[in-house]
């Protein structure tokens, strides 16, 4: 492969690690803010809902196991040869053996030593605790349960607890690698978003429903609306009055 070529395809690859950290960055702090909801009435909204909302506390968190455990998979060499992992997908350890390999015939700005690719690579192997964690999640939880944590779900959390700042200190350390590399490869730094999935639109349009359905509650209760409702002459006049409601209340469920 030619210095030329091989620059391109890391380059590229790079920015295809920082699209998925990108990802995962949203969904951690999606995550932190469905656990750390201060106000009180988005509190009283999450305990209304709280099946939707845990379900979807889950399947953020699956995401986050899955992709880290792809995205920290190990790769290794046979006869030179950089082999990809074990379910053939490429890492960051893919991505710094071939820096190691091709990086040497790079120009000096853009160039990284042997040295400091292994101190990296060593600063991964560091973390290879938390790493078998979301390993184990992975493998006897989120992809196919294993029988003794589907007899016994708590085992799970008590032999392999997966811990939020774990978590945290994976993806902070992928933003520090791709922000050192972008910044050598292309001579950019990179932007990390910290948007949350539209969580909080969902839930201020539930508050909103919820102060609509409260307030007309207050004002006709159950079963004045229910009469109310049972008359035609008298919907129209319900929603003159209330405009919001029409949005909010189906006119042939029964209270």
């Amino acid at each position: 492969m030619q210095k030329g070529e091989a620059k391109k395809k890391l380059e590229d690859y790079l920015d295809k690690i920082y699209t998925e950290f990108t990802d995962l960055n949203i969904l951690l702090e999606t995550m932190k803010y469905l656990r750390n909801i201060n106000r009180l009435e988005q509190h009283e909204v999450i305990n209304q809902t709280s099946p939707f909302f845990n379900y979807v506390y889950i399947l953020i968190l699956q995401d986050i196991v899955l992709r880290l455990d792809r995205l920290y998979e190990k790769t290794t060499i046979q006869n030179n040869n950089l082999q990809c992992g074990k379910n053939n997908t490429r890492s960051l350890y893919w991505y710094l053996e071939q820096m190691k390999i091709h990086s040497s015939s790079f120009q000096k700005p853009q160039k990284f030593s042997t040295q400091e690719i292994n101190e990296q690579i060593e600063e991964i192997d560091s973390m290879n605790d938390k790493l078998q964690v979301i390993g184990a999640w992975r493998d006897k939880w989120f992809a196919h349960r294993q029988k003794e944590y589907f007899d016994n779900p708590d085992k799970m959390s008590k032999d392999y607890p997966l811990l939020m700042q774990d978590i945290e200190d994976l993806i902070g350390f992928a933003k520090n690698l791709i922000n050192e590399h972008h910044s050598k490869l292309q001579q950019l730094g990179v932007n990390w978003t910290n948007d949350l999935i539209e969580i909080n639109k969902i839930i201020s349009f539930l508050i909103e429903r919820n102060r609509l359905f409260v307030g007309i509650h207050k004002k006709y209760g159950y079963d004045e609306l229910r009469e109310l409702l049972k008359r035609e002459r008298t919907e129209q006049e319900i929603y003159e009055n209330n405009p919001g409601l029409r949005g909010c209340l189906n006119l042939s469920s029964d209270f």
